[in-house]
């Protein structure tokens, strides 16, 4: 009790000084000559030994002092994911190889473009659920540039999201010595918004790789977080049992939506569209 009336004592004891326009009210308050909301206010003070309770003048946060505190505040959550965005960074894409992966560069008409919009524009309700993304298809169909878009367009927003592949991951936390740190890198990547794994199964299948990955996955889907994975390999082939896979496609398809990609390659359209142009100049010329 004595901690509470000295934490009062200070508080009613600091001076609030007054700045250009500030004028004081008929009850002798400090008034903010901007908002014109109080900055100083009076209340009943705890009672004493005998029972008295008198009237004193404490500071108060007029509007201005509000707002500007709300600002700092968001600003300093701004800079804090900021800077948990960049750790995230380290394990794996980084800006340079996730730019012009934006929907501003996307084909409107192309295959789940609006699906991949819809699921960032409504990722509270996608983050609340739980639920992810099982991009699958074959190479070049555009499921790695709708993923980055997702993850470009989340990170604009300072949301924890960010890209990476499993070799990748398994290379930089298999350099970590200390195992505080890879933990501690671990739970980073288990606790972001969004976790973006691109072209699953690509990488060597080994016992070391496969329990990295199903620790990663494991981990997100207790705990509901969303993942977006991107993969070569059909739902078939996640369950052979010869791809290792089995126990990890299990958790996947418990916490994504399988998403297939059917379209010509994204790629060999691009090249095509090239090629044809080139000899539209030269026949046109």
């Amino acid at each position: 009790m004595n901690d509470v009336r000295d934490c009062l004592e200070k508080l009613a004891g600091h001076k609030v000084t007054p700045r250009p326009g500030d004028y004081t009210d008929s009850d002798g308050c400090l008034v903010c000559g901007k908002c014109h909301k109080r900055r100083e206010t009076l209340i009943r003070w705890m009672a004493d030994d005998e029972g008295n309770r008198e009237i004193r003048k404490v500071p108060v946060m007029c509007e201005c002092e509000q707002q500007q505190a709300a600002r700092e505040k968001l600003e300093n959550e701004r800079k804090q994911k900021s800077y948990r965005i960049t750790q995230l960074q380290s394990y794996g894409f980084s800006p340079g190889q996730l730019e012009g992966l934006t929907f501003a560069n996307c084909d409107w008409q192309g295959e789940h473009t609006r699906l991949a919009w819809n699921y960032f524009r409504h990722f509270d309700e996608m983050k609340a659920a739980g639920a992810g993304l099982l991009f699958y298809g074959n190479v070049g169909t555009g499921k790695t540039f709708l993923a980055g878009c997702i993850v470009n367009a989340l990170q604009a927003q300072f949301r924890t999201a960010f890209m990476t592949t499993f070799a990748r991951l398994d290379r930089e936390l298999s350099s970590w010595a200390n195992k505080d740190d890879k933990t501690a890198a671990l739970d980073r990547i288990t606790n972001c918004e969004l976790l973006v794994i691109d072209d699953l199964g690509i990488e060597q299948k080994n016992p070391r790789i496969l329990e990295t990955e199903f620790q990663v996955i494991d981990a997100r889907a207790r705990v509901k977080r969303p993942m977006i994975i991107t993969t070569n390999l059909s739902p078939t082939d996640f369950g052979a049992e010869d791809w290792g896979y089995r126990r990890i496609y299990d958790r996947i398809i418990g916490s994504c939506k399988p998403v297939c990609f059917t379209g010509k390659s994204r790629r060999r359209r691009a090249q095509e569209r090239d090629k044809w142009a080139k000899i539209d100049e030269l026949l046109q010329g």
